[in-house]
């Protein structure tokens, strides 16, 4: 394996570590992980570089095979690869209007925890109703999956999305995902176009999966409570922030919470020294002035 595949690993284990362990900015760490693959394998080829480039892409990049040729992995890094400006773009836009509300509602520890079994649903289908041994890369299985999971949790809440052409600013998630399925499947099976459709439909298809189990079990290993965000109020001077403590106010999953509390935290400003504030258990503080308040 090639010195910069194995980097470019890394870079993709960074951009999920981050919002796994932190619980906050899963959307942009995810999307700065992928930008950094790309063009770290474009860097290599516009350098001159572009046997190095190619070999990369090879290591990383998912082919039917694999499956039983035990290169497993590339299940999961050929999500973070992409050919093309458009590629990428268009996969980033669906990111942040498929990632960010998933992020908002579940928090960033479990929509990042959602990345790679979407990754590996849509490769694993997609090396199963292949006829050839055709390579699929990019982030759009993956993406998928985080329709499946809002199908799953939020079936009735309204998303921004473009259907077909159109963009629409509030289209209900189970409207969706129909659309999403019958173009998928008319595409997959009605043309040739180069495109992994049967990829996304198993990373829908697993995101949905595991978002149903996710709900299911809840995850919830802390006690499930109320908390009072009457010491926060002083901080909230945007509505904004004011309906993120609603959120927080009634939250009892302390996950989610959590990270709501952590996106407050990102929003307001102290009102001492209007330095940043960050969450450390029970209080929110700021490192600069020593100003501190218990969440109750």
């Amino acid at each position: 394996m090639e010195t910069l595949s194995i980097f470019l690993i890394l870079v993709m284990g960074a951009s999920l570590a981050y919002p796994l362990i932190f619980n906050r900015y899963g959307t942009v760490s995810l999307s700065i992980g992928n930008l950094m693959v790309y063009f770290a394998i474009l860097g290599a080829d516009l350098l001159g570089k572009s046997a190095l480039a190619y070999r990369t892409v090879l290591d990383l990049i998912f082919f039917p095979s694999d499956l039983t040729t035990y290169r497993f992995y590339t299940t999961m890094t050929s999500s973070f690869l992409h050919i093309a400006p458009m590629h990428i773009f268009m996969n980033l836009v669906f990111l942040f209007l498929l990632g960010f509300p998933l992020e908002i509602k579940q928090g960033s520890r479990r929509m990042a925890a959602l990345y790679l079994p979407s990754a590996i649903g849509g490769s694993i289908l997609y090396a199963l109703l292949s006829t050839g041994n055709t390579p699929a890369l990019g982030a759009s299985g993956a993406i998928s999956g985080f329709l499946g999971a809002l199908v799953a949790l939020y079936p009735r809440d309204e998303i921004p999305m473009f259907l077909g052409p159109i963009f629409l600013r509030r289209v209900p998630v189970f409207v969706v995902a129909i659309v999403f399925l019958l173009m998928e499947g008319a595409y997959a099976f009605t043309t040739n176009d180069n495109v992994a459709h049967t990829a996304h439909i198993g990373g829908l298809i697993a995101g949905m999966l595991v978002g149903a189990a996710s709900a299911k079990i809840g995850f919830k290993k802390k006690e499930a409570r109320a908390i009072s965000t009457a010491g926060l109020r002083e901080l909230a001077h945007s509505d904004e922030a004011k309906e993120m403590l609603e959120r927080i106010e009634g939250e009892t999953d302390p996950e989610i919470r959590d990270a709501w509390l952590q996106e407050f935290a990102d929003t307001v400003a102290c009102p001492r020294c209007n330095g940043v504030l960050e969450i450390k258990g029970n209080r929110i503080s700021c490192s600069r002035c020593g100003w501190e308040r218990r969440i109750e």
